[in-house]
């Protein structure tokens, strides 16, 4: 890993060299300690290039990593996609099956360690581990492994960057999540203290993807991140996912409570276009995913036109369920995501940090507000983030009458079809008489709606909640029974790290302390009264 790493370091550094921009950087000494400067270039630009590239690895904005770390992996575990063509591109072992390859399995843990890293430890070097920039780029580093974590349970983290050699111990899931949320808590001070000392600095604009060079966004984004994390360990440690949740609404610059502070990549400014639109128009291996439009549809959900098109053979809107063996001549019976090329890359919205807001209230921690109140603003912020009024969402939010439907396959195959033994009762409504189990549903439900297309963020709460009730998969090709009604709990560690590394991954298996298998349950998974399916 780390030769990967000295490779994209000099990738990085060659391409400043040839596009070094001006820029105002008057205030840039105040803020950074420069030792070790692995060239010539100016301050600014060395370190605004090594952190314009970490903000297109937190999420893989290139097409072919997005859809090897997200599309295929979370769009379908969250229930948002299926393949368009699995049958016709021999996608046997893959992810949506549960018997993916070595190189699908290796594919998510190299892209986020590599990616990441190579630019992540030349900072740490430039900065000596301190400053503005620093603290900007463990932001970054955090929200991408407290993605990879959520995906596989231990990762390398506190170790990262103390040593030159090949390879890096891991830490437990819940070590990796406490020494975050400590460097998370130091960056928020340092980030704070920029933005506080020099509003209107905006020295850093030609490398923000997200906020034009605007700190106090970056603060916010830090603190809602924080609340995330926070509700993720709610049911493993709630005593400290209440102390970080509470401190991350409560600090003076606050969390994302507009649409226009959400977290999302600009992605003209990279050169590319959204990658899921790549992955629609010209590889034409996606399709809508049979659970989000039958919830959608079932709801009469007017965000339908702006998350899917309808189907060109029938001009209805239709999911695909999961792992169906599916061809390319199917592909018009299905709605297509509705995407551009120049929509934006989202990362964390407004209406999200309302859920988790809504849900802190249903535990009776300091919220800021009710669980009703929040809910409904969660829903609110979503319709307006696609373009529907307030109008639109308040009576979208109190019906009290529709619930999830049965799923009728849109090619009419029976096998492809399904009706739950007990039929989904979750309506939109809220209703002060349901008790917090009901309650918690409908906040999870219309949450999972609003996530959309975010499908690792949307994999994880459910194995947190159990909540949206999915559908059991058509075809699960592991070694492991029963993956297909209860879906996996987490991704394999990958085989380059078994064979390159056979004592971390022997350790990484010990603290992960069950079997490196799809059913271990990760650290924070431990809810007991998640429905069937």
């Amino acid at each position: 890993m780390r030769n990967y790493i000295n490779n994209i370091r000099l990738m990085v550094l060659a391409i400043a060299v040839m596009v070094i921009p001006s820029a105002c950087t008057d205030n840039f000494g105040d803020y950074n300690r420069l030792w070790d400067e692995p060239t010539d270039l100016p301050n600014a630009v060395a370190y605004g290039l090594l952190l314009k590239d970490m903000q297109t690895q937190v999420i893989p904005a290139v097409k072919n990593k997005y859809q090897m770390n997200e599309n295929l992996l979370g769009g379908g575990y969250g229930r948002y996609f299926a393949s368009a063509q699995a049958y016709d591109k021999g996608w046997s072992t893959s992810f949506i099956y549960y018997n993916p390859s070595n190189a699908w399995i290796n594919s998510p843990f190299e892209t986020t360690m590599t990616g990441i890293y190579g630019s992540w430890i030349d900072i740490k070097n430039m900065s000596n581990g301190e400053g503005m920039n620093y603290a900007w780029a463990q932001v970054l580093r955090i929200a991408a492994m407290q993605r990879l974590t959520d995906m596989q349970g231990p990762i390398p983290y506190s170790e990262m960057g103390k040593s030159s050699g090949l390879t890096t111990a891991y830490d437990s899931q819940e070590d990796a999540y406490m020494a975050m949320f400590a460097d998370l808590d130091d960056a928020i001070k340092e980030l704070t203290l920029f933005a506080t000392s020099a509003p209107g600095d905006r020295s850093f604009a030609q490398y923000d993807l997200l906020y034009g060079g605007d700190m106090s966004k970056w603060v916010k984004f830090a603190n809602s991140l924080k609340l995330r994390m926070a509700m993720r360990i709610s049911y493993v440690n709630p005593a400290k996912a209440q102390e970080y949740a509470e401190a991350a609404i409560s600090h003076p610059y606050g969390v994302i409570t507009s649409n226009s502070d959400n977290a999302a990549i600009e992605l003209t400014g990279t050169g590319d276009q959204n990658p899921l639109r790549w992955l629609v128009e010209d590889y034409l291996d996606v399709v809508a995913g049979a659970e989000i439009v039958t919830y959608m549809n079932s709801y009469n959900d007017p965000r339908r036109s702006a998350y899917f098109k309808p189907s060109v053979s029938g001009s209805v809107y239709a999911g695909l369920r999961l792992s169906a063996n599916s061809q390319l001549t199917w592909r018009d019976r299905y709605s297509l995501p509705n995407v551009k090329n120049t929509d934006k890359l989202m990362w964390l919205s407004a209406s999200e940090v309302a859920f988790l807001r809504a849900e802190m209230a249903l535990n009776k921690w300091a919220a800021g507000g009710t669980a009703q109140g929040l809910y409904e603003e969660g829903i609110a912020l979503s319709f307006a983030q696609n373009g529907l009024s307030a109008a639109d969402a308040a009576d979208y939010y109190s019906n009290s009458t529709l619930v999830p439907t049965n799923h009728v396959d849109a090619r009419g195959d029976a096998a492809l079809s399904y009706s739950p033994a007990t039929p989904y009762s979750v309506t939109i409504a809220w209703d002060d008489k349901d008790g917090d189990k009901q309650k918690l549903e409908k906040i999870i439900t219309q949450k999972w709606i609003a996530l959309y297309p975010l499908g690792t963020e949307a994999w994880s709460e459910q194995r947190r909640t159990g909540y949206p009730r999915f559908y059991p998969t058509i075809n699960n090709k592991s070694l492991e029974s029963g993956l297909d009604l209860v879906g996996p709990s987490r991704l394999l560690f990958p085989p380059s790290e078994a064979e390159s590394s056979p004592e971390n991954y022997a350790k990484a298996v010990q603290l992960l302390g069950g079997a490196d298998r799809f059913g271990t349950k990760l650290w924070w998974d431990v809810k007991t009264d998640k429905p069937a399916w």
